[in-house]
This record gives C-alpha cells, structure tokens and sequence, in this order.
C-alpha cells in the first residue's frame, strides 16, 4: 500500500493486502467514528466557504474537490479526518503540525538569491521544491550556497485577529461538510 501523499494514511511497509481487504478495513473504521459532537455542530457551512475562499484565502494555498492551490495540503476530506482541536491547532498556528510532503525550505542561491517553498524531493545532487508560485524547481545543490529547513510553516497563523472565533467555526462546519461529501461519495 503506498499510502496518501499529504494525509495521515502512510504507506505500509510489506503490506500484502487484497484491495478488498483494504476496503474492509476501510469499512471497518468508518463504524468506528462516533456521532459528531455538539462542538461539531458549530458554525454555518455557507459561511465557511465563503471565509475560505475570501477573506482567509485559503484556497490560494489548498485545494478543495479540484479548486484552489497545490502548495499546501488537498483539504477535500480533512474535516472528517481530523478532531476539531487538531483543526483548530493547524489553523491557528500551523508550525506546530507540518504535514509530511510539505515542510518549508529556503534554497540560498550561491549569489544570494533566496527561494522559498515546500520540498518535494531530494537526492545527494539535487533538490526539488514547489515555491510559493506553485512551479515546481529542480535545483542542482553545486548550485546552492545553503538548504534552510525552515521551522515556520509557509501557512500563516490564523489568531483571533486574522480570523475570529465564529468565522473559524464557519471553515471547521464548511470543512466537515466537504469532508463528509467525500466520505459519502467514497462509498
């Protein structure tokens, strides 16, 4: 099994599942996800969206069903896969919990010249990041003076200043809609 790029499903090593095995697992799990919360239940999912895509910008960034960015994370089943307080935690301040796949680089060019982005791979000659253009770069490390492992993420912290409690509360129900949309038409 190879995983999912992006999400918390790592590929498993030596796995030798059938993928009816894997469906049944799949099935397995979903029976385990209890009712939501009445936490859950907060917010306007309309609302959400258009905080999404407007003032939060978050599709400039992250995609949502086939729209919005490739820099950082596909969000379409990211509200039935994580808890509300890790939501809240990755929105509010994001360095705290990088997702593998995505973690910020700065390439310092031999004249100086500074890229940033997310590394996507990397071998001992080369480097490639997506940058925040959203063009994937392949670079030739003799052509580097530096590789900085950024410890902030590219996304920036949403605080109650940028986003208020309810407007956050409005992405979470947005988010969980979409998430279940996904979930249902997985099914």
């Amino acid at each position: 099994m190879q995983g999912i790029p992006g999400t918390e499903m790592p590929a498993a090593q030596n796995a030798d599942a059938t993928p009816d095995q894997v469906w049944a697992v799949i099935a397995y799990l979903r029976t385990l996800v209890g009712p939501a919360s009445g936490e859950d239940a907060r917010g306007n999912a309309q609302s959400g969206e258009t905080v999404f895509w407007g003032k939060a910008a978050c599709g400039q960034c992250h995609m949502v069903r086939g729209r919005g960015g490739r820099l950082g994370p596909d969000l379409s089943r990211i509200g039935t896969a994580r808890s509300r307080r890790a939501l809240i935690t990755e929105i509010r301040t994001p360095s705290t919990s990088m997702t593998a796949g995505f973690w910020p680089v700065t390439l310092v060019a031999r004249d100086g010249r500074r890229t940033r982005g997310v590394r996507k791979a990397e071998d001992p000659f080369s480097i490639q990041i997506m940058d925040t253009s959203e063009r994937l770069l392949s670079v030739d490390r003799s052509d580097l003076r530096e590789v900085v492992q950024e410890t902030r993420s590219l996304m920036p912290d949403y605080g109650p200043d940028r986003l208020t409690d309810a407007e956050l509360d409005d992405v979470l129900r947005y988010l969980r809609s979409v998430g279940q949309a996904a979930s249902t038409a997985g099914k």
